[in-house]
């Protein structure tokens, strides 16, 4: 099953650098962060008394092989028991748009690999959702998925998804499908973005990104408490209140944090009626550390959202591929893939925080695919937006390409631009209906990624149709990637500037998505074509160009006045470098 078909996979990504921390700095300061997730909120079950057999499983199309047991349950007077050899069981369900969580209680009795939980939204979507069933012998087992996300108004299909002849039996019992409901008060921070480190080179105010959504509905009745306490002593160092609003950016004074101290700021929703807490979120903890450790961290984030390699700004470039570190101008990356499926975020965030103490130097890496991106956002120190435009067969009318700029897109706004979004695009076909991507589509995929704020490009041979990275089947196609990543490489410094859209003072086409950047005078258009039709566009720049280039294509482009005109293929990029003019030549 391809990886982006479950909810994620957690990577760790750790750069080579020797030497971990600054001696001033103990390596449990990079253990900072949210201490736990929140816990989903669920609704009613749509599945109503469907999901625990008492009143039978007329709501399930089982066929031979698929029983009623009311010897062997869960809970309640029966569950649905299958044999050997059954065929896959389906229930349909009307859902309106929202998040939602699917659960099951299962037991297994000498079963092979081969039986799943999968949601299905809708076969236009193509997205599905799957937990696999362990194989073997084990009594009552609660499996889940959550952060499904259902985008419109529709009827999904619930599957207990069984593979043609796969042995054994497993009862299934409690089967649930939920509305995720918004917790009372949801917290983020926004600052300090990396494990909670506050460097004195930095702002001294932490930063909150809540949102309210109270029991009784009226927000009025509410206000918001936030609490810093040093971690050993409880003794509070900041406290501020808020009136409750549906979202809002909250601050906690840190100047009076200590040097290798621990802390923890929380936020509680206050009903003002009463003045008892209603909610409580969990807590992050937070350090100060000396500006000096910064260099010696193998890998951190500035203020902005960027990678830090000991201390420098780089744009990350990397995949499973043999040499494509070795192209690059940043520091060499190591990824390991330590869950290939992980079901929920609360499963990605007991990984991540097994790493972290494992291995303090160490920065990991969420991909996620398409599900619910904001619970994701603290499961690991960097969101890797999973996105594959080119699963399955290939449409008469092409690959809809956006999926990438639309999966980034979707990954910056589930981190508010705190952290940084790594984007996972894709190498190897992903099913044995696709097919390798063509230069022209790696090429595109980058620049999309990079246009929708990407601070990394990371790609991917994972997939029922890859074959690995020295099968002669990849070799033949590596030569496109390397010549992609060394374009990028050599374009690092223009990647890692700050934005200057203000460089560009108008813009033609809708269709056509642009980034700017201006390094040392020289101007950098980063621009893709969003439309899966030809398009045409004319950039007027803030000045008259002296030249404009068009990046790594071989060629140049007339500028009228202050405007220069470019035509793309559908879902093409172009990168335009445009030369101040000369003055007072003669």
């Amino acid at each position: 099953m391809p990886r982006w078909t479950g909810a994620s996979t957690v990577l760790a990504m750790a750069i080579a650098a020797s030497g971990l921390l600054a001696h001033a700095e103990p390596p449990t300061a990079l253990l900072g962060g949210l201490t736990e997730p929140a816990a989903v909120r669920p609704g009613a079950n749509r599945l109503g008394s469907g999901g625990g057999f008492e009143a039978g499983s007329a709501a399930w199309s089982g066929g031979p092989g698929w029983d009623l047991d009311r010897q062997i349950t869960h809970t309640g007077a029966a569950s649905y028991r299958r044999e050997t050899g059954s065929a896959t069981a389906t229930t349909t369900v009307a859902l309106r748009p929202g998040v939602y969580r699917v659960s099951a209680w299962v037991k297994t009795r000498e079963l092979a690999e081969g039986i799943r939980v999968r949601l299905d939204i809708g076969p236009a979507a193509q997205r599905w959702f799957t937990t696999e069933i362990a194989s073997g012998t084990a009594d009552w087992r609660r499996y889940e998925l959550t952060d499904v996300v259902v985008p419109s108004p529709g009827a999904v299909t619930l599957m207990l998804e069984a593979d043609a002849g796969t042995v054994g039996t497993a009862w299934f019992d409690d089967v649930r499908l939920e509305e995720q409901l918004p917790a009372p008060l949801e917290t983020f921070l926004l600052y300090p973005n990396f494990r909670g480190v506050m460097f004195d080179d930095g702002p001294p105010t932490l930063r909150f990104d809540l949102h309210v959504t109270p029991p009784e509905g009226d927000v009025h009745r509410y206000s918001v408490r936030g609490l810093l306490r040093e971690e050993a002593t409880g003794e509070v160092v900041a406290a501020r209140s808020y009136g409750a609003r549906a979202s809002f950016v909250a601050e906690l004074d840190g100047r009076a944090m200590r040097l290798g101290t621990s802390y923890r700021a929380t936020f509680a929703l206050i009903d003002d009626a009463s003045g008892a807490p209603v909610h409580t979120s969990p807590a992050y903890r937070v350090w100060r550390a000396p500006t000096s450790a910064r260099a010696s961290l193998p890998v951190s984030l500035d203020p902005d959202g960027r990678v830090l390699v000991k201390g420098v700004p780089r744009f990350v470039l990397g995949g499973e591929h043999p040499g494509i570190g070795r192209r690059t101008r940043a520091a060499s990356v190591k990824v390991t893939v330590v869950d290939a499926c992980a079901p929920t975020a609360e499963a990605a965030f007991a990984r991540y925080d097994d790493l972290r103490r494992r291995d303090a130097g160490a920065v990991t890496v969420a991909v996620v695919g398409a599900t619910e991106l904001r619970r994701w956002a603290d499961a690991a120190d960097v969101v890797g937006a999973d996105a594959q435009p080119m699963f399955g067969p290939e449409p008469t009318s092409g690959y809809d390409h956006r999926a990438v700029a639309q999966a980034t897109a979707r990954a910056r706004l589930a981190v508010r631009d705190a952290r940084p979004v790594v984007s996972v695009l894709p190498f190897a076909p992903l099913s044995s209906l696709g097919r390798w991507p063509t230069r022209s589509e790696l090429r595109s995929h980058a620049y999309m990624a990079v246009v929708e704020g990407a601070r990394g490009l990371w790609w991917s041979s994972v997939g029922e149709g890859g074959c690995g990275a020295d099968c002669p089947e990849a070799a033949r196609h590596l030569d496109d990637l390397h010549a992609v990543v060394d374009e990028l490489a050599a374009l690092e410094p223009a990647l890692m500037a700050d934005d200057t859209e203000t460089a560009l003072v108008g813009q033609s086409n809708s269709n056509i998505k642009t980034k700017v950047k201006v390094v040392n005078g020289k101007g950098f258009v980063f621009a893709f074509n969003s439309a899966g039709s030809r398009q045409s566009a004319t950039f007027t720049w803030r000045t008259v160009p002296g030249t404009v280039a068009v990046h790594a294509e071989g060629r140049a482009l007339v500028a009228s006045g202050r405007a220069f005109s470019d035509a793309f293929a559908p879902f093409a990029a172009h990168v335009y470098v445009v030369e101040p003019a000369v003055t007072g030549a003669h």
